[in-house]
């Protein structure tokens, strides 16, 4: 029983390490404003132009409630950060003059943390041996993504989710870290054999059929 609480009491003081390293608002809360992700994409150059178009159902400003830090994250600017991922990592890589020939859209985004891959591990006390837990936790980005061509019929979806842990545990630092693998995949599984737009549906409204973020 006192090896129990003093797990659990171990458990309270990681989390609250958590909270002060995170960065903190006035109330308490994690504050991530304004991210500049930088993200290496491999692939190889193309000759098309691309534009990025984020739809109605991104969210500039918005509170992820947060129970794995005991505390909500306050987000500030996601749409100028997902702009500056755009540019930093997929904009290089195409053509730079000329009428945009395909546009990259994100439809919806949302964050969540989690600490599924913690795990248990013996470590050596003054009680002698004990089972501790290794809090590890991720930060997961679900995305919507559609490729469209230049008459603005839809030619690629790519709807799924990255994961990233930082070893210093810090929101800020996660979140770029997910929008960063966030465009590595969509460039991955759109942007690598871009098809042409025959045969392709319309495209939805910008904001007909998302799921709230």
């Amino acid at each position: 029983m006192q090896t129990t609480r003093r797990l659990s009491r171990f458990r309270i003081f990681l989390v609250s390490l958590l909270l002060l390293s995170s960065g903190s608002a006035c109330n308490g809360n994690a504050v991530v404003r304004d991210l500049v992700p930088s993200p290496r994409i491999n692939m190889e150059s193309r000759p098309e132009r691309v534009q990025l178009q984020l739809t109605d159902g991104i969210r500039n400003d918005f509170v992820v409630h947060d129970e794995v830090y005991a505390s909500d994250m306050e987000v500030y600017g996601w749409r100028k950060s997902l702009e500056a991922a755009f540019d930093n990592g997929i904009k290089p890589l195409f053509a730079a003059a000329g009428t945009p020939s395909i546009t990259l859209q994100l439809a919806r985004t949302e964050l969540f943390f989690d600490d599924s891959d913690s795990a248990s591990a013996i470590a050596t006390t003054t009680h002698g041996a004990a089972n501790v837990q290794a809090i590890r936790i991720a930060c997961n980005l679900q995305y919507q993504a559609f490729l469209l061509d230049e008459q603005g019929n839809r030619i690629g979806t790519d709807i799924g989710e990255v994961r990233y842990a930082s070893g210093n545990w810090g929101r800020e630092d996660m979140v770029r870290g997910a929008v960063e693998r966030m465009y590595g995949q969509i460039a991955k599984n759109l942007l690598t054999s871009i098809p042409t737009s025959g045969g392709s549906e319309p495209a939805p409204a910008e904001s007909a059929q998302l799921a709230p973020n």
